[in-house]
């Protein structure tokens, strides 16, 4: 498990954002590429958790069997060559421990969190970081997180001035 960094602001990847940064004829593909285009203007360390790329390899892999498209290898070498092992936030022994709370978190929310959602509220509140890339918007259930898509992307820059390099 990573220890929280000294480092400038974190922002964690969701598996929507990530999987419609990879797959270009998802819905989200090109909001995803703006948004990743605008966040390279800001310092910021991207946090990638263990269970999101869980998702984002199996949804990619279902679907592109699915829909007979490109080569899965092909994505599955772009995937580890941009998301090494070292960059990922590891929250699988955390799992264990967080059992109990993160069915509590499911059950706060009515349901409208699933497993693998809760436990990244969780784990950023662990690790204090208060941004999340999503196109999920029960993400704008969680006080104290603000979720970063293509509809508030202005705004966003307004209020993270600190951010820029």
């Amino acid at each position: 498990m990573k220890t929280q960094r000294n480092s400038i602001h974190r922002i964690v990847y969701d598996s929507s954002f990530l999987v419609g940064l990879i797959d270009e004829k998802d819905k989200w593909h090109k909001h995803a590429v703006e948004i990743s285009d605008f966040l390279a203007f800001f310092e910021h360390e991207g946090v990638v958790f263990d269970c999101v790329i869980n998702e984002v390899v199996s949804v990619l892999a279902r679907r592109l069997e699915e829909k007979k498209r490109k080569n899965f290898l092909k994505v599955l070498e772009e995937i580890r060559s941009k998301i090494t092992k070292d960059k990922i936030f590891w929250t699988c022994t955390e799992t264990i421990d967080m059992y109990d709370t993160i069915f509590d978190t499911i059950e706060e929310y009515e349901g409208k969190l699933n497993f693998h959602d809760a436990l990244i509220v969780l784990m950023m509140e662990k690790f204090e970081i208060y941004f999340i890339v999503s196109f999920d918007k029960d993400f704008d259930l969680i006080k104290g997180i603000k979720r970063i898509h293509h509809e508030n992307i202005n705004l966003f820059s307004n209020f993270s001035k600190n951010l820029r390099r």
